[in-house]
């Protein structure tokens, strides 16, 4: 991370620490699953997933797409403020 003083910028160069996609939609899965087997689980509130094209991609946009449709298909509803019952 190092700032660029005349352009008043950050530039943050640290990256996605992640296991990658398809971890991230495993664990959506499993928490959507026992906050719906679970009342005390707490399943209504909202959740932020930081979505990255990976580093040797030749296609951003492909890499945005395929994270989105596997994220979104996690469980949550369409919405996105809930998981689909």
């Amino acid at each position: 991370m190092f700032r660029i003083p005349e352009l008043k910028a950050t530039i943050n160069r640290y990256g996605f620490n992640s296991l990658g996609a398809d971890a991230v939609e495993d664990n959506l899965q499993a928490f959507g699953a026992k906050a719906k087997a679970d009342p005390l689980v707490k399943g209504s509130g909202l959740v932020g997933v930081n979505l990255g094209k990976n580093k040797m991609s030749k296609d951003a946009a492909q890499d945005y797409s395929i994270g989105q449709a596997g994220v979104g298909q996690a469980g949550l509803d369409q919405s996105g403020m809930g998981w689909a019952q």
